[in-house]
């Protein structure tokens, strides 16, 4: 789950409006059946190199139709589509819907145990402060900027998150809080520790 944790972790940005997957709401066989097929599909990213760009995250939390279209120009699609089908899924597109709906849903169910983003000003002082420590230990300024990246990314993806949780669907919501043990230990934990949480019936 190596992958597919990291596209939730670090990118959970510029996600799109949800398609028509959004009707049904989350189950504990839905759900189940989503963590089989991210589990099925994590070879893909070692057969199509692509997938794992410095785009891929992003462009795969755009959710529905947007992440059917990345998959496609990755060269992974049949593949993909595949181990959807073989999990009771009818397109990639739906997953798509489910990255994004599971991601922004989890994502307010701790937004008030994470806190909020600093603001611009505050930015900017937190980044000059810590590319004088880089100057100052010898780093070149072309690298003391690149290692700068990290944070700047880091307080886009707080911003765009912040406006998303509110779109979040209260069902979806509900479902997440109820199990956030599960989520969490899905995302975070070694496959040979899966089964030590389980879902809600519902």
């Amino acid at each position: 789950m190596i992958f597919f944790r990291h596209i939730i972790a670090t990118s959970l940005m510029l996600l799109l409006s949800c398609s028509a997957m959004a009707a049904k709401p989350l189950s504990k066989d839905m759900v189940e059946r989503f963590f089989s097929t991210m589990e099925q599909a994590e070879v893909l990213a070692k057969q199509y190199p692509v997938l794992e760009n410095e785009q891929g995250p992003s462009m795969m939390l755009q959710g529905g139709k947007a992440f059917e279209e990345y998959v496609k120009k990755s060269g992974a699609y049949a593949d993909f589509l595949k181990i959807v089908k073989k999990n009771g899924f009818s397109s990639v597109e739906e997953i798509g819907s489910l990255i994004k709906r599971i991601t922004v849903a989890m994502y307010a169910a701790q937004a008030p145990q994470m806190g909020s983003a600093p603001d611009s000003e505050k930015l900017e002082q937190m980044l000059a402060q810590t590319k004088k420590q880089y100057l100052d230990a010898g780093l070149p300024e072309a690298d003391a900027e690149k290692m700068l990246e990290p944070m700047i990314e880091m307080y886009e993806m707080f911003q765009m998150m912040n406006k998303e949780i509110k779109t979040a669907d209260p069902a979806d919501l509900a479902f997440v809080k109820k199990n956030i043990d599960y989520f969490q230990t899905r995302f975070s934990a070694d496959d040979d520790d899966m089964a030590e949480e389980d879902l809600s019936a519902e």
